[in-house]
């Protein structure tokens, strides 16, 4: 009887469960069905006769930042911190830093308000890039690196002490040319105080501006920045800019010129003082950097024929050269790299100077010795401007061209000697050597202003 009584409960109990889950189906059923039919009514018409209606259901969505043509807006004060890094990383002149920081904000995403300060100094950074990416940081002067070197001339050079040596110093001057000064020409040397040095460096920037006025010429606002910029005077360095680009919006292209020229310059000059590492690295830019400018297919002229000497107009005229009886010829060599290229030139030095190195002790006839002492008189005046005559030396095209003139007054003395002496390999190894400087320096003249 009890088992009996067992079983029935169980079966009841099991009974209630399946019974209650066949209610809770159909009450979900019936749910669906009601849903259905309220929702294709509302879609009709949202409310008839005061009846009301379910409430469509839609996804959540940011009020901060709405979704617009799938594209998710960055949040303003993120923009805004952004902007500000960027800000203070160009104000200290690190504009590469400036484009990757700005350059990480996606445009499309940055609030309509921010995007022309976004653009605007994006674009500055980007091309007061393009002034400063040649400048090495060792032509970073700064203010505590500052000397003045008294000369005996009553002149002084300033710069950043490089080296010392027992019969010269080496300094690095503001433009970045490094020149070797003789202990004999030095009176005194002495080093500025940082602040000093500061204050002097942007009294010089004041007298700049003032001589080029506002509507001075853009290209010289460049270089007053780029100066500024390796005295490491940032505020003024941008002010330089800004100014360049008020006054031209084609300055980037005319910058890569004048930095092609530049290049030329420092190329020519370093080739004609023998330190041929220099001039070798200055090639190395100009062709690489600049490879349609001018002057890199000057250079390439140049190259060809070292004694093809420009005329005075800045054309490449023939060559000048008196023979070959000194047996020294260009090395053939069709390679256009900036070594290549300066050894063609370089080797046909060095082979003429083994050979004027060594001058006869005297020469038999009485004439030619005069013409020879004249001569050689012309050339050594023309060795010592050339040596002293360095591209940042605001004298340099006047100095230039009195070289230019002592070389031509060599050359007609040696030509008058060969008249009477012709087959004198000495002299016409001079006199070519004469005209290959000369060529140098009617080169020099066409970039020098």
């Amino acid at each position: 009887m009890m088992r009996l009584i067992g079983i029935l409960l169980i079966g009841a109990v099991l009974g209630g469960l399946v019974w209650g889950a066949y209610g809770a189906y159909k009450k979900q059923q019936s749910a669906a069905k009601t849903g259905e039919s309220t929702g294709s009514s509302s879609q009709a018409s949202p409310a008839t006769n005061g009846g009301t209606t379910a409430p469509v259901i839609k996804p959540p969505v940011d009020p901060v930042t709405p979704v617009v043509g799938g594209i998710v807006p960055l949040e303003p004060k993120f923009v805004t911190a952004e902007l500000g890094r960027a800000q203070r990383v160009f104000a200290e002149c690190k504009f590469q830093e400036t484009v990757a920081v700005l350059e990480k904000l996606d445009i499309r995403r940055v609030p309509s308000e921010l995007t022309p300060k976004i653009e605007g100094l994006l674009g500055k950074a980007a091309t007061f890039q393009s002034f400063i990416s040649d400048v090495p940081a060792t032509e970073l002067v700064g203010h505590s690196d500052v000397v003045i070197v008294d000369l005996t001339t009553g002149g002084s050079v300033e710069g950043r002490l490089v080296e010392e040596k027992e019969t010269y110093i080496r300094i690095r001057r503001i433009g970045g040319i490094v020149a070797d000064i003789p202990r004999s020409q030095i009176r005194g040397l002495h080093k500025l105080e940082p602040v000093l040095a500061k204050a002097k460096l942007e009294q010089d920037y004041r007298d700049k501006v003032k001589r080029l006025g506002s509507t001075g010429s853009p290209l010289k606002y460049v270089e007053l920045g780029i100066t500024c910029y390796k005295q490491q005077l940032y505020p003024q360095t941008i002010e330089a800019f800004e100014k360049a680009l008020s006054l031209d919006d084609e300055i980037v292209m005319r910058v890569a010129e004048e930095k092609a020229r530049l290049a030329y310059q420092c190329y020519l000059w370093y080739l004609s003082a023998g330190r041929k590492e220099d001039a070798v690295h200055h090639l190395d830019t100009l062709l690489k950097k600049y490879p349609s400018s001018k002057y890199a297919q000057l250079a390439k002229e140049d190259m060809k024929n070292p004694e093809a000497a420009p005329d005075e107009s800045g054309d490449v005229a023939s060559g000048t050269s008196s023979g070959s009886g000194s047996g020294a010829t260009p090395a053939e060599d069709d390679s256009d790299s900036a070594e290549a290229m300066i050894a063609r030139g370089q080797n046909l030095f060095e082979q003429l100077q083994r050979i004027t190195s060594k001058p006869p002790r005297r020469f038999s006839d009485p004439d030619v010795a005069k013409y020879v002492e004249d001569g050689n008189k012309a050339f050594d005046r023309a060795m010592e401007i050339m040596q002293e005559c360095t591209p940042d030396d605001p004298d340099a095209a006047k100095k230039n061209r009195q070289a230019i003139d002592d070389l031509k007054t060599a050359a007609r003395a040696y030509e008058s000697a060969l008249e009477i002496d012709g087959e004198n390999s000495w002299l016409q190894a001079r006199y070519r050597e004469t005209n290959l400087y000369k060529a140098n320096c009617l080169r020099r003249a066409r970039v020098w202003r």
